[in-house]
């Protein structure tokens, strides 16, 4: 799935989307960093997810990192609760300790979203020399909750949406 996605950026193979995606006007240097991207996702390389995540929280929090269930309350009744009604407490709770979102069945992740790792431009803390540092970068505050399902125009579902039964 990779290769294909690499031969229509850099134009080595013709392709159905090549005729539809014009490339000629992105600069080499730009290609190169979208090949690596692209090299980056499969899994012969190593990405550990719960480690960058974790890093990325702990310096989201910073000290209050051992207090963290705390400030994750706080965002949610301070943010998310008045803007996304729909979005319950234990679903926002349980994205923001572990990451998932939306589970499907009772089924375990065992396969890393590589498409959420990626390299950022950073400098070493010794010799403050620049290098890229790979790391995940999705969204740690937010949530996908407010994009998904949060109003609807249609009937019965706009009814069944804020639904409020024993203050759920």
């Amino acid at each position: 799935m990779i290769q294909p996605m690499i031969d229509l950026i850099t134009g080595n193979k013709k392709t159905k989307l090549s005729s539809l995606i014009d490339m000629s006007e992105i600069k080499f240097k730009e290609i190169d960093e979208m090949v690596e991207i692209l090299q980056s996702w499969h899994s012969r390389v190593e990405f550990k997810m719960e480690q960058h995540r974790d890093q990325r929280l702990r310096y989201h929090f910073g000290k209050r990192y051992d207090y963290r269930a705390n400030m994750i309350d706080w965002d949610y009744n301070m943010g998310v609760k008045s803007v996304v009604p729909v979005c319950h407490w234990f679903h926002y709770r349980d994205w923001r300790k572990g990451g998932v979102a939306f589970e499907t069945r009772f089924a375990t992740y065992i396969e890393s979203n590589r498409t959420m790792g990626s390299y950022l431009p950073g400098k070493k803390k010794l010799t403050r020399e620049s290098c890229l540092v790979r790391g995940y970068w999705g969204d740690i505050i937010v949530s996908p909750y407010i994009a998904m399902g949060v109003e609807t125009d249609y009937e019965p579902e706009k009814t069944k949406l804020f639904k409020v039964a024993n203050m759920q």
